[in-house]
């Protein structure tokens, strides 16, 4: 599925989710498959078995870690998030976890696999990392409507 959110629509979502992450004390925001990736990005995971994972830091760019076979379908904002393809003989959490530095509070999505969060747990333990649910951040966003989905809820309508 192909990219149909404006980039200034992205970039907006993606600044407002920081703001939030700032007021809230979060460090860095995980999503995977559902509906806050395509949210943030424009883009829809497949639920594999392979990791998806939008890498949301609150100060420093964000990353999409994508399975290389999957890359070719993501339209790279630039200025919203950046690639980061891994491949079949790579460790995708290791990756997500090289991207920021150990965060003190990290908000996971509710959809993320639990293999991915047990395995991130093996980079940020749960002694050095609190984590939160992603709604922390996102239930704020998805709640007030911003420009482009109200013009969308008035075509709907």
């Amino acid at each position: 599925m192909g990219h149909t959110t404006p980039t200034s629509v992205l970039r907006s979502r993606v600044d407002r989710a920081r703001a939030v992450m700032a007021d809230r004390g979060i460090d860095t925001l995980l999503v995977s498959v559902g509906s806050d990736l395509p949210y943030l990005v424009g883009y829809e995971a497949m639920p594999l078995e392979r990791l998806t994972m939008l890498v949301v830091p609150r100060d420093g760019d964000a990353t999409l870690v994508i399975p290389r076979l999957e890359a070719p379908r993501v339209v790279e904002q630039p200025g919203v998030f950046g690639l980061r393809p891994w491949n079949e003989t790579d460790d995708p959490v290791a990756i997500v976890a090289s991207l920021v530095p150990r965060p003190s509070v990290a908000a996971v999505g509710d959809t993320m696999w639990a293999r991915f969060l047990v395995d991130l747990l093996g980079h940020w333990p749960s002694s050095a990392t609190r984590y939160v649910r992603s709604v922390e951040v996102m239930g704020e966003l998805r709640t007030r409507k911003d420009a482009a989905e109200v013009a969308a809820l008035r075509a709907a309508g």
